[in-house]
């Protein structure tokens, strides 16, 4: 679409000020780097309805993820959320029929009163009107928390990409490089190193070449725990 060519410094990794950075370099002027949900009333009082039971911190569950290998074991999920569970708050669970199996399972293996489950129960604006009623985000490297983030929502993100290959042509493999949670204060958490069998392989975007969950297991549960408890303090 352009006339010419526009060369994008090596520094700009994030995908959202590569773009910011054409416009400019287009000639635009840019303002606002802000980014948006749209959804309308009906969509925010609709939210409302389903969260006007809950009257401690909502935290947003985002256990679903655009490929397998993206999604965090919900057993090991488990695992952390029962010990956050005994703080004041509530888990929502937002997602669509993917996630059903998954929140079901949370749902069963949480106390009573700590969960809502509301997977494949909202829209899509429903959902990110859901989101901008909460309080934080924690969950897997996906669009429910893209959305958090530009409801300006505290996440807790985990990614499957190795700490040792961000510096490894970042702009075109880095997954936590390329698509942070933008806008907002965050902790990421990522295992060190790829587990072996992907370590055998070439390069490859997120640095895991598995179907299914794989190098992104090697986050332990305490390491949620911990790291909501820095998100807190944010």
């Amino acid at each position: 679409m352009l006339t010419k060519n526009i060369i994008v410094p090596q520094n700009v990794i994030s995908e959202i000020e590569k773009f910011l950075y054409i416009l400019t370099a287009s000639g635009f002027e840019v303002n606002s780097n802000h980014v948006e949900l749209f959804y309308g009333a009906e969509d925010f009082y609709r939210a409302r309805e389903l969260l006007q039971g809950v009257r401690c911190k909502k935290v947003i569950l985002g256990i679903g993820a655009g490929g397998a290998s993206r999604k965090y074991p919900v057993e090991k999920y488990l695992i952390a959320l029962k010990a956050l569970a005994k703080k004041n708050l509530v888990f929502v669970i937002v997602g669509g029929q993917a996630e059903l199996d998954d929140a079901e399972f949370l749902e069963k293996n949480l106390p009573n009163g700590k969960i809502l489950n509301l997977v494949g129960k909202t829209t899509l604006r429903e959902t990110e009107a859901v989101i901008s009623q909460s309080d934080y985000y924690i969950g897997n490297d996906s669009g429910v928390m893209h959305m958090a983030a530009a409801a300006k929502i505290p996440c807790l993100v985990l990614y499957r990409e190795a700490v040792d290959k961000e510096n490894y042509l970042p702009g075109a493999f880095s997954e936590f490089g390329r698509f942070p949670p933008h806008q907002t204060n965050s902790v990421i958490l990522r295992p060190d190193h790829q587990l072996e069998e992907c370590a055998k392989r070439g390069r490859i975007y997120g640095w895991c070449h598995s179907e299914e969950p794989h190098c992104i297991t090697q986050i332990a549960p305490q390491e949620i725990i911990d790291g909501f408890e820095v998100l807190q303090t944010l």
